[in-house]
Parts: C-alpha cells; sequence; structure tokens
C-alpha cells in the first residue's frame, strides 16, 4: 500500500485514501480493538469519493454511539473476504492451543487456496458442502473432512458474533459419523524395533510417551515447574480438557529427566534459555515415521505412531492389572468409557483373567 494520510472522518472514524488504488478506508477502535478496512458500497464496489468515504464514517459513528455497529452486520465491512475473516479470527478470536494451530495449518491453507478470495457472506452451505464432497472425492478420511469442517464452524462462528454474517452457514451442514476409534498399541517386537533405530535423545523422549502417557501437545508444554524430583510426580497444566492432572514417574522416566535437566543446565550457560523440558523436541512424529518405514514395519501399523505410544501406555498397565479408574487418571480422561476402549483392544488378557479364576 501506499503512504497515507488520515484525510477525512466522522467522530472517532477516521478515513483515508490509499494513493495506489484510490479506495477509501476506515478505522477506528471498538471494544479495545483497532478495525481498520476497505469501505465499499452496498454492491461491494469499493469507495473512491471523499465525500461518500464521510457519510459512511458518520453512519459507523452513529451506530457505535448508539450500540447498533455490531447488531447490524457491520455493513461497511460484510464484504470482507473470507481470507480476511480468517485471518482476523485467527489474530483476535482464535482460542486454539499452538499445537492445535500447528495440526490445522495444512488445512487453513487447502480452503484459505480454494475459498480465500469469495466474500465471507458468499461462504453457504452449498459452498462448504461442495468443499467437503470434493474431498471426499480426493479419497480424504471421515476424520480428515470433519476436521476441515470444523474450521468452517469456528471461524463462520466468529464471524456471526462480529456481525459479519446474519447466520453461520457451516452449521447447516452435518459432521458425518467417523465410527469408534480403536486404540492400536504396539507390539513389544515393534518397541523394541523403533529403539534400536532411534538416537539417544529420541530414545529418552519415546520412553518418557511409554512411561506417562502424556499427549504430543502435553509433552510439548512441559515446564520444569512441572516436575517434583523429590515426590517422583509430572504435573499436567491446562490439558486438552482443562483438568490439571499428576503422573507418578517411574525409575526410568525420573532418571532421563535427571539427563535432561543437566542438558538444559550446560545450554543455558551457552545462552539458550527455555523453561519448557523439551519444546518442539517433544514431537517426534517425523522421526518415529522415518524410524518405522527403516524397521520394516508394515505399512498398516504405520498409522498415528506418536499417539500409540499413549495407547501402549494405557494398555501396558492394564496388562498389569492396574485399576480401570487409576489408568483414567493417568491418561487424563473426564469419561471412564475413554479409557475402557484400552481395555477392549486386549481381549486376550480377559481369557486370561477368566481361565486364572474359573479353570
Amino acid at each position: 500500500m501506499a503512504k497515507i494520510r488520515v484525510t477525512g472522518g466522522y467522530g472517532a472514524v477516521q478515513t483515508y485514501k490509499d494513493g495506489r488504488t484510490g479506495f477509501w478506508y476506515a478505522r477506528f477502535r471498538y471494544s479495545g480493538q483497532r478495525e481498520h478496512f476497505k469501505l465499499t458500497a452496498s454492491g461491494g464496489a469499493p469507495i473512491t469519493r471523499k465525500d461518500v468515504a464521510d457519510q459512511h464514517a458518520r453512519e459507523i459513528a452513529e451506530m457505535l454511539e448508539t450500540g447498533k455497529w455490531k447488531l447490524q452486520n457491520r455493513r461497511q465491512a460484510r464484504h470482507r473476504t473470507f481470507r480476511e475473516v480468517t485471518d482476523e479470527y485467527l489474530q483476535k478470536g482464535c482460542r486454539w492451543s499452538d499445537t492445535t494451530r500447528k495440526g490445522c495449518q495444512s488445512s487453513l491453507n487447502r480452503i484459505i487456496g480454494e475459498l480465500g478470495d469469495l466474500p465471507i457472506a458468499d461462504v453457504t452451505a452449498d459452498v462448504i458442502e461442495s468443499y467437503v464432497a470434493r474431498r471426499r472425492d480426493e479419497g480424504k478420511s471421515k476424520g480428515t473432512c470433519n476436521r476441515e469442517l470444523a474450521i468452517f464452524k469456528a471461524v463462520l462462528k466468529k464471524a456471526r458474533e462480529w456481525g459479519y454474517v446474519a447466520h453461520n452457514a457451516a452449521a447447516d451442514v452435518t459432521t458425518e459419523r467417523e465410527g469408534k476409534k480403536q486404540p492400536q498399541p504396539f507390539t513389544r517386537d515393534e518397541i523394541d524395533r523403533l529403539l534400536a533405530e532411534l538416537q539417544p535423545r529420541h530414545c529418552d523422549i519415546m520412553t518418557l510417551y511409554l512411561h506417562t502417557g502424556l499427549r504430543r501437545g502435553e509433552m510439548m508444554k512441559l515446564r520444569w515447574a512441572d516436575i517434583d524430583f523429590e515426590a517422583r510426580t509430572l504435573a499436567v497444566r491446562a490439558p486438552k480438557n482443562d483438568d490439571d492432572r499428576t503422573i507418578p514417574l517411574s525409575n526410568d522416566a525420573v532418571e532421563i529427566l535427571q539427563k535432561r535437566r543437566q542438558e538444559c543446565q550446560e545450554e543455558r550457560q551457552s545462552g539458550v534459555v527455555d523453561l519448557r523440558v523439551y519444546g518442539e523436541l517433544g514431537d517426534i512424529r517425523q522421526v518415529l515415521d522415518r524410524a518405522a518405514i527403516r524397521t520394516g514395519i508394515e505399512e498398516g501399523r504405520r498409522h498415528r505412531l506418536q499417539h500409540r505410544l499413549r495407547d501402549t501406555c494405557a494398555t501396558t498397565l492394564l496388562d498389569h492389572e492396574v485399576a480401570l479408574d487409576r489408568v483414567q487418571v493417568i491418561l487424563g480422561h473426564r469419561d471412564i468409557g475413554m479409557t475402557r476402549r484400552y481395555a477392549e483392544t486386549r481381549p486376550e488378557a480377559l481369557r486370561e483373567a477368566v481361565a486364572a479364576t474359573f479353570n
């Protein structure tokens, strides 16, 4: 954008002209947030005349004074593109964690690439359903389609709250039933093969996943303040379901964390300061993918490798007759039904229990 200067407006609403395009813009503050957008006529055409821009500024100022700005659909902003509203959502309205943002980035890029230039009001239920149908035709799973639909729902919900649209069109699009997801724990042989292929640091991180059942985001956010070496416990703060929990540490886990603490102390002496235990290093998905390929683990068993470490932790505890409600606490499940799925993956353990009891 060319160099601009404030050249008009009304009250708290300032207007200025972009010297390169000749289009007029408005800016002001509303509810503590800075508002800034291109002024358009009722048909969506950019405004190029100062008197018309100032008239729009007067209308906006009056709506601000009477409290009607949010309720009347922000008439001057409703022709914003889906890309612009999504950017605003990510900056001001998004409550996703850093892990969720990272996981959604590729889906966001794909959606914006296809629909980003559409006016937000034109992102209708038909448009969204057509997008999801194309993704299914490309062979994408129900889970992938549902996650991308959830992005539409989140952005358009906030767009409705902000007054950009009168209705959340994505709310009319039904999420597909994915069916019951069954855990896929590693076998002992698979664990041994993976550990043999990994570097020592990655072996330590993998072992921590196996001994604590942490989720990826929980491992990456883990701080030294969350570890009590004297009590031999690890605290999980602000997890997925917002219920903090405390996990007892095994001997191996304590030894790994003590070694990592020494590494961090050496890093601090060289000027690297990070309050997290592993931070981004806690994400070993690509490392596991490469190791699984090298070790010849069959393709059908190379799905969600990092999360399967959590599955393995749960089934290992149950195999050693740890009570289901205690496993629930370690995993941080709000509903014990989630934990019960892990017991269902071990039918041989049920047969052994019946045999030991009645035979």
